[in-house]
């Protein structure tokens, strides 16, 4: 970020920090060090959804893009009668095959972490042991990060459609997979690389 950018978006966490939201301790940075934590990153930002609005109110775009992580955005869209896309940083792979761990658990048909199992219904054979796992892939079904998750595929489910960093010709297999396991509109708009000016 340039310094332009950087100086205004440190003084508005500082105001923001002032009023008493802040993080949890070993939270200040991007990486979430516990999937205990990670309810509290959604109230915060669950917390920005009436200064949202107002924005939406003030300048009546036509759609709202927003990342996938803010299930609360399809409610601002419905409010506002314009379509939610959903904003994916990563590839229709990726989804894939989080889809298909998440739905069939192939990793509970294992009696180690470091045994591989093969993830289902893929075009391709991928395999991948329990400790290549996210935390967050291992969630049981009565946590409360279960229903965080459960909230944000619900959310993206009700969208208008979903925009992928990724391209159709480098994983075209997924691209359809993923059509049509969900039946969405879809968009792949990637690779997105940070923008260099005089390039």
């Amino acid at each position: 970020m340039a310094h332009g950018h950087m100086i205004p978006t440190l003084d508005m966490a500082k105001l923001v920090a002032s009023r008493g939201n802040n993080l949890p301790e070993g939270c200040e940075r991007d990486f979430i060090p516990s999937p205990d934590l990670v309810n509290n990153f959604f109230k915060v930002t669950a917390m920005m959804q009436e200064q949202f609005e107002q924005l939406v109110e003030e300048w009546h775009p036509n759609c709202l893009v927003s990342d996938m992580l803010f299930p609360w955005t399809t409610d601002t869209a419905e409010k506002f009668n314009i379509p939610r896309i959903v904003f994916h940083g990563t590839c229709f792979f990726a989804l894939c095959v989080a889809e298909s761990i998440r739905h069939h658990k192939p990793f509970k048909n294992v009696s180690s972490n470091s045994e591989s199992f093969v993830v289902p219904n893929l075009s391709h054979q991928i395999k991948l042991t329990t400790m290549q796992l996210s935390p967050f892939d291992l969630i049981e079904e009565e946590t409360i990060i279960f229903q965080i998750f459960h909230e944000v595929r619900e959310a993206n489910l009700k969208s208008y459609g979903v925009i992928f960093n990724s391209f159709y010709e480098l994983e075209l297999d997924y691209v359809e997979r993923y059509t049509n396991v969900l039946s969405r509109k879809i968009w792949a708009i990637g690779p997105l690389l940070p923008v260099q000016q005089g390039h």
